[in-house]
């Protein structure tokens, strides 16, 4: 499940000199062997806070892409609504695309810039949107905050058509990633990523 709450519940737990054991969501060791407790129902990504960036320094996590020196990997959301067989989502996501508040990923990207100087994002999202519409808005978002920030995300290419890409361009796009994995119908229905070749 999610990480923030079992993590903050651990903290306050091991400062109060409590047992963790029955943590939700919480890997440990009982009587040493492995134990995993059912996690918490999935976190209300509204309820978490703005990322507070004031407790690291970003300068050490950039990278380069193409004419991009201060890239930083963010997120905007989590989950993804495709049922890959490879993949951890589909046991952890379970099909759910969960997206976090435009206006909280809008303000971190707007400090990072003005504080560090960023010029571009990589969105580290399993699944940037999970339709056209929400594409839109998340895009619309970008542009009308004026940042100019050049960004990167991860789609699932059977879920837009042409003209989104102008659009996310429009917004600062300039890199998608969209994994295929294979090139058969047969392929396709073995890994359960039913995309139409």
């Amino acid at each position: 499940g999610d990480g923030e709450p079992p993590f903050l519940t651990l903290a306050e737990t091991l400062a109060a000199g409590g047992s963790v054991e029955n943590i939700p969501g919480l890997a440990l060791l009982k009587n040493g062997e492995p134990a995993v407790n059912l996690p918490d129902a999935p976190a209300d990504l509204a309820a978490l806070p703005v990322i507070d960036f004031t407790f690291v320094n970003a300068s050490k996590y950039f990278f380069k892409n193409r004419s991009c020196e201060r890239m930083l990997h963010v997120y905007a959301s989590k989950g993804c609504t495709g049922t890959c067989a490879f993949c951890y989502n589909s046991g952890l996501a379970k099909g759910c695309w969960r997206q976090r508040p435009t206006d909280y990923v809008i303000e971190e990207l707007r400090w990072l810039k003005e504080h560090y100087r960023i010029d571009g994002v990589y969105f580290v999202d399993d699944l940037i949107a999970p339709d056209r519409e929400t594409l839109a808005r998340f895009c619309r978002a970008l542009i009308d905050s004026g940042l100019g920030i050049a960004w990167s995300c991860d789609i699932r290419a059977d879920l837009f058509e042409r003209e989104d890409f102008f659009l996310m361009a429009e917004a600062g796009c300039r890199w998608v990633m969209c994994g295929i994995e294979s090139g058969t119908p047969a392929g396709q229905r073995q890994i359960k990523k039913y995309l139409d070749l």
